[in-house]
């Protein structure tokens, strides 16, 4: 008798044992236990710093210390109103923008902002602004995070949000 098997019976049984082994990766631990979607998500913290009024002709200078990382930017307001875009040293995690589109950059809120996918949020935010070398206000903030997943529990990516806060200078 012959024992051998022919080429169409090879295919057969190795295609039924392909299937076999995709259907065990398909319901095996890690694969079947969690249902995650991928939506994606930017973790957030603002400070917007306020002015009485319109910013004063002359350049400020914007310090963060977040988590001991020290960076800071100047900005300067001329007399029409406008504002030449900063200049920026030292190591930053944040970004400094005006709030807003209606009016001169003089008349608008400056915004201190922590954002981005995958990033580590700061525990401990300093911020100070000076005006002529003079301090004109100051703040250390704690936020209190709320963590959302927007694939599902124990589904990536986790992000952070707080709500913002205001810090009016003089």
């Amino acid at each position: 008798m012959d024992m051998r098997i022919s080429g169409w019976t090879w295919a057969v049984c190795l295609g039924l044992f392909t299937v076999a082994l995709a259907g065990l990766a398909l319901t095996g631990p890690g694969c079947g236990s969690k249902d995650c979607t991928l939506a994606t998500c930017a973790s957030h913290f603002e400070i917007v710093l306020e002015h009485p009024g319109a910013w004063a002709v002359g350049t400020f200078s914007v310090e963060v210390e977040a988590d001991g990382a020290v960076g800071s930017c100047d900005v300067t307001f001329g007399a029409d109103g406008s504002a030449e875009w900063p200049a920026c040293t030292g190591t930053r995690g944040w970004e400094l923008s005006l709030v807003g589109d209606t009016g001169t950059a003089a008349e608008r809120p400056l915004s201190v902002l922590f954002a981005g996918y995958g990033v580590v949020m700061p525990d401990s935010i300093a911020v100070r602004v000076r005006s002529g070398g003079v301090e004109i206000g100051a703040q250390t903030y704690t936020p209190t995070y709320e963590r959302h997943r927007p694939n599902g529990p124990g589904c990536d990516p986790v992000c952070e949000t707080a709500n913002p806060v205001t810090l009016t200078v003089q």
